[in-house]
């Protein structure tokens, strides 16, 4: 995990990398993420997505693998790119990505088209709920959410 209460989620059992550019925008924590690793395939998603098994990163994993062109697998909810649900083939990716980020991007979804995107989508919806405030985990425990909706933002 990268960011958040570093202690609390060490005390869980959890692997902690802390922020390198806390405060910073979502590509902050990929670059993080990607410096930390020496891994080619580092899976990414956000934080916020209680429903989320294994079947989602397995197939981000699975289409990134099979194209080996590809800097990035990035999971599709109807037509939107979901950048924070994605694989990222560190050996591409990581160049473009610091670029970016040194540039004064702040939002991933800005690099995806330089990194030559594989777009999975068919994944199980009701995995890619995500939960932004304690409405929505309200709304999520009774059914109610789903990433479809148009006031469900997506992950």
């Amino acid at each position: 995990m990268v960011g958040g209460d570093g202690p609390a989620l060490q005390g869980l059992g959890l692997p902690w990398v802390p922020d390198h550019f806390p405060g910073e925008g979502p590509l902050g924590g990929i670059v993080t993420a990607l410096h930390a690793t020496r891994a080619d395939l580092v899976v990414i998603m956000a934080c916020d997505m209680p429903g989320v098994g294994p079947d989602v990163p397995a197939a981000l994993v699975r289409a990134l693998t099979t194209a080996p062109g590809s800097g990035v697998a990035v999971a599709v909810v109807g037509d939107r790119e979901q950048p924070l649900t994605a694989c990222w083939r560190r050996s591409v990716a990581l160049e473009v990505v610091v670029s970016a980020f040194d540039a004064g991007e702040r939002a991933p979804r800005f690099v995806l088209a330089a990194l030559n995107p594989v777009r999975v989508a068919g994944l199980p919806l009701e995995q890619l709920v995500d939960v932004d405030c304690p409405e929505d985990l309200r709304r999520y425990a009774e059914g109610e959410l789903h990433p479809e909706s148009e006031e469900q933002d997506a992950p």
